[in-house]
């Protein structure tokens, strides 16, 4: 599969844009630090919006990246365009505002680490995952209205992993509402107008 790295343009970190498009990988994480460096450099109390459309790739370097991003002291808006799949829902799921276009899927399935496939059953590794596995259903019952036994069923290696529509991912709070282009510019304006106010990641039900 060709790897596509996050696109930004002059036009688009003035409007605080990236689009991270392709594989999760090492390269999109360098790619991606740079990006928000250049447009955090023109303001650090402006929104960013992350464009996600991503069939996955590696969880570390996934969950890195959503580390990067809630770390950011501004208002952060992740949109879901067509695929936010395995570890780009990681990224996805770092965002204060989490929107989607019509039709995005959504795929959450066990962590695994491929390349680390003769290990499989070494201990320290089998701990270490189920470790990682623990905290990331913590951190997506944190953010939505399904609890952590629920995403840890899902993340976990009993679970088969499953593709979500759209409306489960309303439904779940995983998504705040679906949008187009315009809309997304909007809900950044609005976003910007709220920046002094505190953010909470946590979806009431």
């Amino acid at each position: 599969m060709e790897l596509l790295m996050p696109q930004f343009s002059p036009a688009s970190i003035s409007r605080r844009e990236i689009w991270l498009v392709g594989e999760v990988s090492e390269e999109a994480l360098t790619s991606l630090i740079s990006s928000v460096t250049a447009i955090m450099d023109r303001s650090e109390k402006e929104p960013i919006t992350i464009f996600v459309h991503s069939p996955g790739g590696d969880v570390e370097i996934g969950l890195g990246i959503a580390a990067v991003l809630e770390a950011l002291s501004v208002p952060l808006i992740t949109v879901g365009v067509q695929s936010v799949h395995s570890a780009a829902f990681s990224v996805f799921m770092a965002g204060h505002i989490r929107l989607a276009y019509p039709n995005t899927s959504f795929l959450v399935h066990a962590i695994t680490f491929g390349t680390y496939s003769d290990l499989e059953n070494n201990k320290e590794t089998t701990r270490f995952i189920d470790e990682l596995m623990n905290q990331e259903a913590k951190r997506l019952a944190s953010r939505t209205k399904w609890p952590a036994d629920k995403w840890q069923q899902l993340l976990s290696g009993t679970g088969t992993g499953k593709f979500f529509s759209l409306d489960t991912m309303l439904e779940a709070g995983a998504v705040h509402s679906v949008v187009t282009y315009p809309e997304v510019r909007a809900k950044a304006a609005e976003a910007a107008n709220r920046e002094a106010q505190p953010i909470s990641h946590r979806v009431k039900g």
